[in-house]
């Protein structure tokens, strides 16, 4: 139970991650 637990928590942790860095560079190109 606690290996999912941690699991979805680095998944929504990576996501996050990917998000910033996709609307830094959309930022950057503009």
């Amino acid at each position: 139970k606690f290996r999912g637990i941690r699991k979805k928590k680095f998944e929504l942790k990576f996501i996050e991650i990917v998000n910033s860095l996709i609307s830094y560079f959309c930022n950057h190109i503009k």
